[in-house]
């Protein structure tokens, strides 16, 4: 597509998130997809069962610098439901803390090595992802910045089905970045309540939480989108507390456009064709 576009065969194209630099002479409009890519940490494992190691973790990794190291192929990750949703609420935002304090408080000091240590073990944790080159540098960046902070992680590479195969549904990892993909009704029931730890469930994490479990089950006893709203932001306030995951990009496709083509709006979308949404307003002009 990228080739057709800089030779003129076409007059638009949706692109992949983190595509090749566009030509300065076609417009784009960005638009938010319905997922998101996170991290994993695994909460049936120790010492990732803690929160207040999972919490020192998820205040360890700045999903601005990791969107940065993405070449920012999308926005900031902060929870489980996407931009632009009627769902979406703003994340809180925690007072500023000593990231290093953090892990103190977890147990974990800081070793003669550099490294944080507890009990005579290291913080050493793996990483695993699939062969994707927005997912590799997502995942080195997240080791790196985890590493500012005494944290060893170690990067496994793997092809997407054995990934999926082995780490996914064979909940056999420590840390996973792995994608989401969120369709129009944004409840996160499936992705992190405790029923759906199951094999076959999608809580990879296996997050437990009585209090999430009975917001996410009082959203779907409502039709009301006030009230579920409600439900919602109380739920992403849980999640931050828990840090069960860390969301860490919002990822966005590219919509290259003739710059004569006006009328095109940003706005999010689950399906390709989405991007038509508003098809009867768009107009040439000039």
């Amino acid at each position: 597509r990228l080739d057709a576009l800089a030779a003129g065969e076409i007059d638009g194209a949706l692109l992949a998130p983190g595509s090749a630099p566009l030509q300065r002479d076609r417009p784009a409009s960005r638009l938010q997809t319905g997922g998101f890519l996170l991290l994993y940490l695994n909460n049936q494992r120790a010492p990732l069962n803690e929160p207040s190691l999972r919490r020192a973790l998820a205040a360890a990794v700045d999903t601005g610098v990791t969107t940065a190291a993405a070449g920012n192929a999308g926005s900031p990750g902060s929870g489980p439901i996407v931009p632009g949703s009627w769902a979406y609420a703003s994340p809180p935002q925690p007072p500023p803390s000593d990231v290093g304090a953090l892990f103190d408080r977890a147990g974990w000091a800081l070793g003669d090595d550099g490294l944080r240590q507890r009990n005579g073990q290291t913080l050493t944790l793996e990483l695993a992802t699939n062969a994707d080159p927005l997912r590799e540098a997502l995942a080195l960046a997240v080791a790196e910045l985890l590493a500012a902070h005494g944290v060893e992680v170690n990067v496994s590479v793997e092809s997407a089905p054995e990934l999926l195969r082995r780490r996914v549904l064979g909940r056999d990892y420590e840390l996973l970045l792995f994608g989401w993909e969120q369709g129009p009704d944004p409840d996160p029931y499936s992705g992190w309540h405790t029923s759906q730890i199951a094999p076959g469930g999608r809580n990879v994490a296996g997050y437990i939480d009585a209090r999430s479990d009975a917001l996410l089950e009082a959203a779907r006893l409502t039709v009301d989108i006030a009230d579920r709203r409600a439900l919602y932001a109380e739920f992403l306030e849980r999640f931050a507390e828990n840090a069960p995951a860390i969301v860490l990009l919002y990822p966005q496709r590219a919509y290259v456009r003739p710059a004569t083509l006006a009328g095109v709006t940003e706005g999010l979308i689950f399906e390709p064709s989405d991007r038509f949404r508003n098809v009867h307003a768009w107009r040439f002009e000039g």
